[in-house]
């Protein structure tokens, strides 16, 4: 009997030392259940942002487009927008008086002295004025005659 109740005792120790470590054991369980969960809510959190990310590169990218386009519509404008005026005072000569001529052929005056060239339309090398704009043109002549 006496050899009973030794394996009895032994064998109540060893349970109270199991449900011991059973309830360590629940303990470590259910952290280990609790970090999970975090866990799975911060990869949902991250599954979230990355949609996110995704959906702002996209829009970034667009807005780049966007910008590029924008910028180059501005400059296209600015262009544009520029004062095509055209505008050129020219003499024969620079000051003083002089002859130039009489000519048997057909010979293009060069008004050499350019006193104003807005927009260089005029060539004073070649006397050649080119039209860089549409448009209506007015050209003014003072020639003086000496007897």
């Amino acid at each position: 009997m006496q050899d009973i109740q030794a394996v009895l005792r032994e064998m109540s120790a060893s349970l109270a030392e199991h449900r011991v470590q059973i309830q360590h054991l629940q303990s470590e369980n259910e952290a280990q259940a609790a970090k999970l969960r975090e866990l799975e809510s911060q990869e949902t959190e991250m599954g979230k942002l990355k949609q996110q990310l995704q959906a702002q590169t996209a829009e970034l990218i667009t807005m780049k487009a966007r910008t590029n386009t924008a910028e180059n519509q501005v400059a296209a404008l600015k262009r544009d927008g520029e004062v095509k005026q055209v505008a050129f005072s020219a003499s024969l000569l620079a000051s003083g008086s002089g002859h130039v001529g009489p000519f048997n052929i057909h010979t293009p005056l060069v008004f050499g002295h350019v006193v104003s060239n807005i927009g260089n339309a005029y060539n004073p090398n070649t006397g050649m004025f080119t039209a860089p704009v549409r448009g209506a043109y007015r050209f003014e002549f003072y020639i003086g005659v000496v007897d």
